[in-house]
């Protein structure tokens, strides 16, 4: 059998393949590593779209055609090229016109430019990088309206790789690395919360890693879209909507109900096992729909870093354990809680060595 093409990967996906196709389609990711990563990596793209659990429905983006590429963006942003993107909207390389500063400018697409909750959190992500001050945050410098009515966003431009890409080429990482990269999110999102603010989507897709030198790294932690104060406990979607990463959402995210800031220590606890072990902290199952992977991952408890890594130590196995529980009291009460409990199981003076890794 030839490797998976994207139709044969969403039909796994969706559940739509059963008998002997399911059964071939298996047979053949049992030998071949290339399918199962494409597998891993289409499961976790999917588990990030915006969906609705009614009727067990995803609902699906029709990509649209670029309509910014070449223009000038309210009298001072040139747009040179597309960097990046997602289900939400498109990042491009920009110049400001009148003084030569290369910017990131991320627009909205054009389908949700009316949607209310979807410009809501486009807002909130503004807010956050326009006021969070912190240099391991992205800053936002400006905002506004396309003639179209679209709205975008001016980001600080950076060079560099995603920790999505660095997790593909590298993992499984070493224990210091992991915990250093760890260590500098945790540093970013704790001041979110000191600020009264809660990421609630921490991925390896929303930290940026700008590599100065071999020894040298700048982390940043983007798109606040999700973001929600600390007290607010009101749903920031429509019912029955699911919008986020389930392979990284808390379970009270996931199931609705109201989350503090432990919710981002659970996602920290599942950035830190992915970085150590080089596996999702939810494997997809062959055959399991979309909808299926988000119960399993609100209510399945996340397997123990020692499975994968018997040679790591029995105490870093059981402050990842902490990080990932599914009740939040379980968890440690805040980033620099994690922290600290990780600097006691991995030897204090081998992490305060290490300074490869920095925030500006």
């Amino acid at each position: 059998m030839a490797c998976l093409d994207d139709v044969l990967l969403e039909q796994l996906l969706r559940g739509g393949l059963a008998g002997e196709a399911l059964a071939e389609v298996d047979a053949h990711l049992d030998g071949c590593a290339d399918c199962r990563a494409k597998l891993g990596r289409a499961a976790r793209k999917a588990a990030s779209t915006p969906t609705r659990n009614e009727r067990g429905a995803v609902r699906e983006l029709e990509p649209a055609p670029d309509p910014f590429l070449g223009r000038v963006i309210a009298d001072r942003y040139h747009v040179k090229r597309r960097i990046g993107g997602g289900g939400m909207g498109t990042v491009y390389e920009a110049e400001h016109v009148l003084i030569g500063r290369r910017v990131a400018l991320k627009v909205l697409l054009p389908q949700w430019a009316s949607e209310r909750e979807v410009v809501r959190r486009f807002q909130n992500e503004a807010r956050a990088a326009g006021t969070l001050r912190h240099p391991g945050i992205l800053e936002a410098l400006d905002m506004g309206r396309t003639e179209e009515g679209t709205p975008y966003l001016v980001l600080d431009y950076l060079e560099g790789r995603d920790l999505e890409a660095k997790m593909a080429a590298e993992a499984p990482l070493s224990v210091r690395e992991s915990v250093e990269i760890v260590r500098t999110i945790g540093d970013a999102v704790a001041a979110a919360h000191a600020a009264g603010i809660i990421h609630r989507d921490l991925k390896p897709e929303n930290v940026f890693i700008h590599e100065l030198n071999p020894r040298e790294r700048i982390v940043k932690v983007l798109d606040f879209g999700l973001a929600r104060p600390v007290e607010a406990h009101e749903r920031i979607t429509e019912e029955d909507e699911l919008v986020g990463t389930p392979m990284y959402m808390a379970p009270e995210l996931i199931l609705g109900r109201p989350a503090d800031t432990r919710a981002d220590v659970f996602a920290l606890g599942g950035l830190l096992l992915e970085l150590l072990t080089g596996e999702d902290p939810v494997p997809h199952r062959r055959g399991e729909s979309l909808m299926g992977f988000v119960a399993r991952a609100a209510r399945e408890p996340r397997r123990r870093l020692r499975e994968d890594r018997p040679d790591l130590p029995e105490a870093l196995d059981e402050v990842v354990h902490r990080a990932l529980s599914l009740d939040p009291a379980g968890r440690y009460a805040s980033a620099h809680e994690l922290f600290d409990a990780l600097m006691e199981a991995t030897g204090r003076e081998t992490m305060e060595e290490s300074a490869s890794w920095r925030l500006s």
